[in-house]
């Protein structure tokens, strides 16, 4: 269990990197990422929710509902963006988007650390 949420806090780590960068290029109007963007954002929401499942499985309640709030709101934060509107128009959805990313993966981290430590 610890291995597995090591890989999947690694993930988290490079997705989300990977996600900023790809977040600022489809608010600058590169559509054409759009799909990628949504698709890798799915995938973090996933690691997350499988990384709270493990810690709930280690007895980890509080920390494993708080994961799980973040792997909903992510997406949910996310869609809020449509119609998106791009360029000089950021919007508060798409600050609260990228606030809610940056959180969740402190969260992944925590859950990782909470699982880590229960392993032992």
């Amino acid at each position: 269990m610890a291995k597995f949420a090591k890989t999947l806090v690694m993930l988290v780590r490079l997705i989300g990197v990977t996600e900023l960068i790809i977040g600022v290029l489809v608010a600058s109007a590169k559509l054409q990422l759009l799909a990628v963007h949504m698709g890798l954002g799915f995938l973090l929401a996933v690691c997350l929710l499988l990384l709270a499942i493990l810690a709930l499985s280690a007895r980890k309640v509080g920390i494993g509902i708080v994961g799980l709030l973040f792997a909903i709101g992510i997406p949910i934060s996310g869609i809020k963006q449509f119609p998106l509107k791009f360029g000089n128009q950021l919007g508060l959805v798409q600050i609260v988007h990228v606030v809610v990313v940056l959180i969740a993966i402190g969260v992944a981290e925590a859950l990782n650390g909470t699982i880590q430590r229960s392993a032992h």
